[in-house]
């Protein structure tokens, strides 16, 4: 049996939270997870993160709800490895978006979207590692689609 360095399991269960079982939470009609977001329930995003990276990366978590765009952000301490996030942000409408601001090779942090059919769409590199500039991100991209 080959022995993994536990900082690469750590990594791995990270990026599947953030990437797999958040995004798949989001595009699952059967899921509860919008409606625990709107309630302020965050007890299944908790459950999992502690499961993913331990309680001090659970505890770490922030959610704020956004007004414009209509959603919620998921802020996360600063990634230290490739594919993790830095922010994710579940877009409600028009329709159900997985936007996610994570580390790229070259570039400190890239604008990304996670697709329904599991499609990773690279909007490109953002300037200013701030919500606020994920979010500006995030509007200038659902306002080229209307």
């Amino acid at each position: 049996m080959t022995n993994i360095d536990p900082q690469i399991l750590l990594v791995s269960r990270i990026y599947q939270f953030q990437q797999v079982t958040l995004s798949g939470w989001v595009f699952d009609p059967g899921s509860s997870f919008f409606i625990d977001l709107l309630c302020g329930e965050l007890e299944a995003l908790t459950a999992g993160a502690r499961e993913a990276g331990g309680k001090n990366f659970a505890d770490s978590i922030s959610v704020k709800e956004v007004a414009d765009p209509e959603g919620h952000l998921i802020t996360f301490t600063p990634p230290e490895a490739p594919t993790l996030c830095r922010f994710i942000f579940i877009c409600l409408r028009p329709q159900a978006r997985f936007f996610t601001a994570e580390i790229s090779g070259r570039v400190p942090l890239m604008f990304c979207e996670k697709q329904e059919d599991g499609g990773h769409c690279l909007h490109g590199p953002l300037k200013n590692k701030t919500a606020k500039a994920f979010l500006e991100k995030i509007r200038e991209a659902l306002s080229a689609e209307n």
